[in-house]
């Protein structure tokens, strides 16, 4: 079976913490990063839910290893700095040029590509994440009705992800081959549209700066899409 996991976004957390409250100053600025596009938000008293509603996109295979993860992914403080991720989505991705698609929740790190859910691309799909007592990630395909639920030991989050998230296949990061527009909708950050809060947006670009993928801003406060520009 492929290991299968999301790219990590803990530097990109790193550096949002560290900015503190500055970033809301600069709402209307499109942030860039070399795995991710859509929105981050922080919260200074802790990230307690989190959910979001995607519809999978269908991805074109020219490498035989490439992909996409469309998701909301959290970041958790664990100690003195370090980060734990808990969230998930689908793995949209490209084995030796054919197209699979895993679901694939995380809680504290550990991104479960187990297969408990089938997943096909159009298919709607919603990811919830809960912090308590424990940290409870579900995820839903609505298209099915089938459930994939994971738990783990208690946490807070503090920064929060929501879109297209690059890929890692057999612990390698890969690049992305073209997919389908993306429409994420219903993101919500403890019981609140995202559009609410300091959501900051990004765009995903390679090390020339050249776009590869962009989201778009939001409507109803909550709602997006992302668009695939460029291979990688």
């Amino acid at each position: 079976m492929l290991r299968i996991r999301l790219c990590a976004l803990l530097g990109l957390a790193a550096a949002a913490l560290g900015s503190g409250v500055a970033w809301a100053a600069h709402s209307a600025k499109i942030n860039t990063s070399r795995t991710f596009a859509g929105y981050e938000l922080t919260d200074s008293k802790g990230i307690k839910a989190a959910t979001v509603t995607f519809v999978v996109p269908t991805i074109t295979c020219k490498k035989n290893y490439s992909g996409v993860g469309p998701s909301v992914v959290i970041a958790s403080t664990v100690h003195h700095g370090t980060y734990s991720d808990s969230g998930g989505g689908v793995a949209v991705v490209c084995q030796n040029r054919q197209p699979n698609y895993v679901a694939l929740p995380i809680v504290d790190g550990v991104n479960y590509n187990d297969g408990n859910v089938p997943i096909a691309p159009g298919d709607k799909v919603t990811l919830t994440v809960k912090y308590g007592g424990k940290t409870v990630v579900t995820l839903v395909d609505d298209t099915t009705h089938q459930v994939d639920q994971h738990t783990g030991k208690g946490s807070l989050g503090e920064a929060a992800y929501f879109g297209d998230n690059g890929v890692e296949i057999n612990h390698q990061g890969v690049g992305i081959d073209p997919f389908t527009s993306t429409s994420f909708s219903a993101a919500e950050l403890n019981g609140q549209p995202i559009g609410k809060q300091s959501a900051q947006r990004y765009e995903w670009v390679d090390n020339h700066h050249v776009v590869l993928v962009t989201a778009s801003a939001l409507s109803h406060k909550e709602d997006f899409t992302t668009t695939f520009h460029h291979s990688s």
